[in-house]
């Protein structure tokens, strides 16, 4: 099915093509979106969904819900639903799309989520993750896994770019939201706003023993590996061959096609 906001597809929103989908569906649905901004709140709550955009950089979903924003009782809405994008079911794709949260500067407006993913298996290909310069000694943490104890996988970033306009040595690579956090770089280009020491333990000397935090290849100004925390990782040339999209994403992930 198509997107497209001049009316020349199938639906002119990116919810109604959603909602168009059969309740209890199984099959792998592929959206196609046209190039436009779509400022709308989405909401995907069903597995095996791909969102694929016309070009990353003119296919752009957003909102502006924000952490300080007011519910209609007087409430404030929080982080978890300022959402501008939910992803509730497992095995979602995105392919050449920007996902946004609009609302401001977090100093006004709080924390404001572009996409929050609470699917297992999301992929998101060959990504640009851009670092906003917040003007502060520390200008951000790229991830803050919160991944499950015994978990094989937490997020895994392959062939991406870390870019930014903030400070060199400013940003870190991941912070752990729980103790047994794991994140993993490989292949990614980091820009030099990424701190030389990489990870951050958010004061809690436990989780350098708990956390799983890894890197190979790191490419670029931010990827000198040699001044990284001792707690974290180099992956080995044998260890990142269990880095394949059939172990992280299943067997029956079909990657040559999604990635074409």
């Amino acid at each position: 099915m198509i997107v497209a906001k001049d009316g020349s597809g199938d639906f002119n929103t990116v919810q109604e093509a959603i909602n168009s989908i059969p309740f209890g569906n199984q099959k792998r649905i592929v959206i196609n979106i046209k190039n436009g901004i779509y400022k709308e709140k989405i909401f995907v709550d069903m597995n095996n969904i791909m969102l694929i955009g016309e070009n990353e950089f003119n296919t752009i979903l957003t909102y502006d819900d924000h952490a300080y924003k007011l519910f209609p009782n007087g409430e404030k809405m929080g982080t978890f639903n300022s959402f501008s994008t939910f992803i509730g079911g497992d095995n979602f794709i995105a392919q050449n799309i920007t996902f946004e949260n609009s609302s401001g500067c977090g100093d006004t407006y709080g924390q404001a989520v572009a996409i929050y993913v609470d699917g297992d298996k999301a992929k998101f290909k060959d990504c640009e993750i851009f670092s906003n310069n917040r003007d502060k000694s520390v200008n951000g943490y790229i991830t803050a896994a919160s991944t499950i104890e015994g978990e094989r996988f937490g997020y895994v970033f392959i062939d991406c770019k870390l870019l930014s306009d903030a400070k060199p040595n400013s940003v870190y690579l991941g912070r752990p939201w729980r103790d047994y956090a794991k994140t993993t770089f490989i292949n990614c280009f980091m820009g030099e706003h990424i701190a030389q020491i990489g990870w951050h333990n958010w004061d809690r000397l436990v989780t350098q023993s708990t956390t799983s935090y890894e890197e190979y290849n790191s490419l670029g100004p931010g990827g000198n590996l040699r001044n990284r925390v001792t707690w974290a990782k180099t992956l080995t040339d044998e260890e990142v061959k269990e880095y394949t999209p059939g172990n992280i994403f299943g067997l029956d992930f079909n990657y040559e096609f999604y990635k074409s």
